[in-house]
């Protein structure tokens, strides 16, 4: 089984926070450039991963 780095967790976590961050939350509206750009974030990060990512038009 794969061990978790809590380290890069957290950062990765911290990293998509910011991402729409308002406040104490996140406000990310389904396609907005937020969403989009958290979207982009995260398939990037699967990509360095060695996964093979698509984002469809429902995302």
């Amino acid at each position: 089984m794969p061990r978790i780095d809590p380290e890069r967790l957290l950062s990765d976590l911290r990293a998509l926070r910011a991402i729409g961050a308002q406040g104490r939350g996140v406000v990310r509206p389904a396609f907005s450039a937020a969403d989009m750009e958290a979207r982009h974030w995260l398939k990037h990060r699967y990509q360095e991963a060695g996964l093979e990512t698509t984002i469809d038009g429902v995302g």
